[in-house]
């Protein structure tokens, strides 16, 4: 079959309109000798520099050594300094999907005049979770700082300035994706949110598609650290509509169906996306290396996940507020001395959802809890890390219950309860009210049917379904897929015991009265 495609010499849209007309019609473009032509005539120059441009971009989809092969080809043809710039941005990114930074640097570097590249090249050099050794020794050394995010101060300010420059999401979504989530590991949670808010309006309002599921994966991440699990499943999921299916949003996924016991499902998403072997060196890698790490440990394959933590350790950098694969490993090896590694790393760094997370599991396997857990405590009471601070909650009610302190357990535990509750922890949950029981309160028991048994996510599902909304229009709505609406729905009318849509306005009606 022979493909005959036009691209006329002119804006950068024509290349981006390329792309997006082969994937509305379910097509990649991707035509490894295809040469552009009109009729029979032979290729111009500039034409066959727009079509391997063009094919370069898309292949970043799925084969980043091809896109860096078409990318690189392409340059020397094209005339236009904008399109020209384009092509750089993505031949960067091609470069750092095939995990070299350097040479993706190196690309940037000959574009020192622009300002949005330049402002590529420094957030390349500062990418949270990308291995410092591979970047060149000529760089600032600030920027080797950033790399290895030792400091978050550091990174908060580079990744300021490359937020800063309006046009730097366009032309390179993922690395303004990037920047954003050096504010998120830094805990920057309203800065963050104000840029994401920001960046995601304006995607949407031009139509910048692969901007706007990277805005959403960064989303998702940020809802996860503040522990708002149904916010971050609506992201995570809505991610996961582009292509290619991001891993970064497909990790958080993850972690939130660890967070609520639903291990079979997570277990069939690692499945579906063929992600149960060696995962891609890169750094949208990364989170989802360690959630699967957590997956596995949850359902019992303790040596597949240490496996996860190890290799996550063999990636990142070291600092604690990038990734915890020092406490999961800790706990799975029951090491205290890779705990205090941790817990020394984590004070090192500032960050008091990292040292909170660090004092946490150094004092579950410490002789003498107590303390630790404490600390801890009043650490993530004053942080953004809601559900870590929930966790730890329940840990510390439990060492006191243990020490015979039954009514500070009780009030702990009390406390812990009404915090996971409120995330959507279902595991934890079920932790805290078991532990209330133990400890001689009388909780109200959890509830398994019935509106208050209804998460978020379905309490929103179930309201606008029974107003008379479609199934399209819900998940358009609440920006999820038709899919995970269906599985809403299936829950709701299981808890609220209705077999349709029929009954399900009048069993939120009967169970509004008795509540």
């Amino acid at each position: 079959m022979t493909a005959v495609l036009v691209v006329l010499e002119g804006p950068t849209e024509s290349l981006d309109w390329l792309t997006s007309a082969a994937a509305e019609r379910g097509m990649r473009v991707h035509f490894p000798d295809a040469r552009l032509s009109r009729g029979d005539s032979p290729p111009s120059p500039v034409r066959q520099a727009l079509l391997d441009a063009s094919l370069g971009r898309s292949a970043l989809a799925y084969d980043p050594p091809l896109a860096v092969s078409r990318l690189r080809s392409a340059l020397p043809g094209l005339r236009s300094p904008a399109a020209r710039r384009w092509a750089a941005g993505h031949l960067a990114l091609a470069h750092l999907g095939s995990g070299a930074i350097s040479e993706g640097l190196e690309v940037l570097r000959a574009f020192d005049d622009d300002p949005v590249l330049l402002r590529c090249q420094q957030m390349l050099a500062s990418m949270p979770g990308m291995p410092g050794c591979d970047l060149p020794s000529s760089l600032d050394p600030g920027l080797h700082a950033v790399a290895a995010f030792r400091s978050p101060l550091s990174a908060v300010e580079h990744a300021s300035q490359a937020l800063s420059c309006s046009s730097l999401l366009p032309v390179a979504p993922a690395v303004y994706a990037c920047a954003l989530l050096a504010l998120v590991h830094a805990d920057e949670v309203s800065l963050a949110r104000c840029h994401i808010d920001d960046a995601l309006e304006e995607a949407s309002r031009h139509g910048w598609e692969t901007a706007r599921v990277e805005l959403l994966a960064v989303r998702a991440q940020l809802a996860l650290r503040m522990g708002d699990l149904d916010a971050a499943e609506r992201d995570a999921t809505a991610s996961l509509s582009g292509e290619p299916v991001l891993s970064h949003g497909l990790g958080v996924l993850v972690d939130v169906l660890v967070a609520r016991g639903q291990l079979a499902e997570a277990a069939k998403l690692l499945v579906r996306a063929d992600l149960r072997g060696p995962l891609p060196v890169e750094w949208r890698y990364n989170h989802l290396l360690e959630a699967r790490g957590r997956l596995r440990v949850a359902r019992g394959d303790v040596r597949a996940g240490l496996d996860d933590f190890l290799e996550c350790g063999r990636r990142l950098a070291e600092s604690p507020t990038l990734s915890t694969w020092r406490s999961s490993a800790a706990l799975a090896l029951a090491s205290p001395d890779l705990a205090l590694e941790e817990l020394e790393l984590a004070r090192a760094s500032g960050s008091p959802r990292a040292v909170g997370i660090a004092l946490r599991t150094a004092a579950l396997l410490s002789v003498d809890p107590l303390p630790l857990l404490a600390e801890s405590a009043s650490l993530l009471e004053l942080s953004p890390a809601v559900l870590e601070y929930g966790h730890t909650l329940v840990e510390y009610g439990i060492a006191l219950r243990e020490k015979g302190m039954l009514g500070e357990a009780r009030e702990t535990l009390r406390r812990a309860l009404d915090v996971v509750q409120r995330c959507g922890a279902t595991v934890l949950a079920e932790r805290a009210h078991a532990e209330l029981l133990r400890s001689g309160a009388r909780p109200r028991r959890l509830a398994q049917s019935g509106r208050e048994a209804l998460t978020p996510a379905e309490r929103r599902t179930a309201e606008l379904a029974a107003a008379g909304r479609t199934n399209r229009e819900i998940a358009e709505a609440l920006f999820v897929t038709r899919r995970v609406i269906e599985g809403h729905l299936t829950s709701v009318y299981r808890k609220l015991a209705v077999t349709g849509r029929t009954a399900l306005a009048d069993a939120l009606r009967l169970e509004c009265r008795s509540g």
